[in-house]
């Protein structure tokens, strides 16, 4: 061990000299305080403090801040690294087909470095339906839900070594009545059972709405329903459940049963009522929505005639006798047409 020796210390950091000066070639162009002490043998016997201020300063010998005989003090430990604060925002409420404004909040310490930086990401803990976030991994984003219910959000925060995490839960209602509806054709069939498709958004999964058909203000076909999805309605139909409406064209229209707002096309388009045989109406083309006219005659009988023994779904009407579909337009289609015919 050197029996006189010079230490200076910055930010508790110890650098080891034999001169009692620091060399002008290890100052820089920040201020710094630095500790001056000279030791014997391990043991402090002066200790000064002067600062450093620019690139040419003057040492300031600063007053003693030891005493004579006190150990050199050990460096403190370094900081321990603390797992991300996180906070996400708020509970709120929110009406379908409206998304949530999630405002969440990280903070974290920077350690460890590296990779100095946190990583964030929004996940679903509980709720009836999907959840899409516009960004997952941004603190502040927007959340669309599929379903009314109650759902809780989780934002969780990584440091790459620790994680933390915060919830928000999220009621979301229904929005029928705010937004209008499509459908997936604007016919049905009054002689054959079918499927017709409801397209909307904010549909709840637990209210039953009822569908219906009116001509001239009048209700001749109402059905209670319960959506399959947030945006979809599918209606079974039958010949039996029609059997009271003539055909023609109607006003379609959806509400709550419990009440509230009607809903119906923002076109006003109307579903035609028909039968079998109707395929097509004069002047009509292929990218017609409404190809048909609600009455079976010559121009229908055209239609299918240009479609003989092709597999078109909409001219093979008829499946035969034994009751299967032989796939393509032929006379058991033709017979049906004219059983049919109102001319």
């Amino acid at each position: 061990m050197k029996i006189d020796q010079l230490i200076l210390t910055r930010e508790n950091t110890p650098f080891s000299f034999e001169h009692p000066f620091m060399p002008a070639s290890m100052w820089n162009d920040r201020k710094y305080s630095y500790f001056y002490a000279r030791v014997y043998d391990g043991v402090v016997t002066t200790h000064r403090r002067y600062e450093q201020r620019a690139y040419s300063d003057v040492i300031e010998l600063g007053p003693e801040v030891l005493l004579a005989g006190q150990p050199i003090p050990p460096p403190p430990p370094p900081p321990a690294n603390e797992a991300p604060s996180v906070n996400a925002g708020p509970d709120q409420s929110v009406t379908l087909p409206g998304a949530a404004n999630l405002d969440g909040a990280v903070s974290d310490d920077g350690l460890p470095n590296p990779p100095g930086a946190v990583t964030t990401t929004w996940s679903k803990v509980s709720g009836p339906g999907t959840v899409i976030f516009a960004n997952a991994s941004a603190v502040d984003t927007t959340a669309i839900f599929s379903a009314d219910g109650t759902y809780v959000l989780r934002l969780t925060a990584t440091d790459g070594a620790l994680s933390s995490s915060d919830d928000v839960a999220i009621t979301v209602g229904s929005g029928v009545g705010g937004s209008p509806i499509s459908f997936d054709r604007l016919h049905l069939f009054a002689d054959k059972s079918d499927t017709f498709k409801i397209m909307g958004s904010g549909f709840s999964l637990t209210e039953d709405l009822i569908f219906r058909l009116k001509s001239g203000g009048i209700e001749k076909f109402s059905k209670t329903i319960r959506p399959k999805d947030a945006f979809t309605i599918e209606l079974s139909v039958s010949p039996s459940d029609l059997a009271s409406a003539p055909i023609g064209f109607y006003d379609a229209e959806l509400q709550k049963v419990s009440g509230g707002p009607v809903i119906v096309h923002p076109e006003g388009k109307q579903i035609l009522l028909t039968k079998l045989g109707d395929l097509w109406k004069r002047g009509a083309s292929d990218l017609d929505e409404q190809k048909r006219d609600g009455k079976i005659d010559t121009d229908d009988v055209s239609r299918m005639l240009t479609q003989w023994n092709t597999a078109d779904p909409e001219a093979d009407i008829n499946p035969g006798p034994s009751g299967i579909s032989a796939g393509k337009v032929d006379i058991f289609d033709a017979n049906k047409l004219m059983a049919n015919w109102t001319l």
